[in-house]
């Protein structure tokens, strides 16, 4: 039977992280270990953790870290990972909310595929209706390499294949994380919008809405990439000619 540690990062997030949670602790799946790592909140979001923590009476080991300073989200979640224990571990924001069912279809799936180590899905937003054909399917590496497949809370990582987020990056840094992993296993997406946004990935109050910002994000994950597959150096110039290519169609359509 497999386990699920959550890593959920939050800063500034009195406004959404009580259904967060409730959206963690009420799933049909329980996950074993909720660890959870504030990232020196200066609103109210520590109170009101702490009186969610005090009246919880399920079954699942809560873990609370709290930062003395503001890191930013990398060293948050890796923070998170580091207290980990289970052999899965699932990412959450503090402003997104799980499906009831997601760790149950998730776990179904990792039990009639062994094989699979990184699976992802796909998302949603509030009130938006989605086709989708619940279908699975493998990600090829070229694949990830032109285009990010999978949204951080919508990923579920075997604790055998994680690696750590670079906390040098602030933007792309998950985009980077998939491909250092995907180095080593096969990467998986189900068409299955599991998870509820809070905002759309590219809008300006989030770090992802800073285009130009992700596109150099992604331009040193490329480079990076050169020292684990080393064929890659002959398609990073490619590779980055694409991504600006996309920033400046997008800045042009904009």
């Amino acid at each position: 039977m497999n386990s699920f540690s959550v890593v959920l990062p939050t800063y500034n997030a009195s406004k959404t992280i009580r259904q967060v949670l409730d959206s963690i602790t009420e799933q049909s799946y329980s996950p074993s270990e909720l660890i959870i790592v504030d990232d020196f909140s200066a609103d109210d979001t520590i109170e009101i953790i702490r009186s969610f923590i005090s009246g919880y009476q399920g079954n699942i080991n809560i873990n609370f870290i709290q930062h003395h300073k503001n890191f930013g989200v990398s060293k948050t979640r890796n923070d998170g990972i580091k207290q980990s224990s289970k052999n899965y571990i699932a990412f959450i924001d503090d402003d997104d909310i799980w499906e009831t069912n997601k760790l149950e279809i998730i776990n179904e799936i990792l039990g009639k595929n062994p094989q699979i180590k990184f699976i992802g899905h796909t998302y949603t937003y509030p009130g938006k209706l989605d086709k989708y054909s619940k279908s699975l399917k493998r990600i090829s590496f070229l694949s990830l390499l032109f285009r990010n497949h999978f949204a951080t809370p919508c990923v579920v990582v075997s604790h055998d294949q994680i690696e750590f987020f670079d906390e040098k990056m602030r933007y792309s840094e998950d985009f980077d994380l998939w491909l250092r992993i995907a180095c080593k296993t096969s990467t998986y997406i189900l068409d299955y919008p599991l998870t509820i946004l809070g905002r759309p990935l590219l809008s300006p109050g989030g770090l992802s809405g800073k285009r130009f910002e992700m596109r150099k994000g992604q331009t040193k994950a490329y480079l990076k990439l050169v020292k684990y597959k080393k064929w890659t150096f002959f398609l990073v110039p490619v590779l980055i000619t694409v991504a600006f290519t996309k920033y400046l169609i997008k800045s042009f359509i904009k």
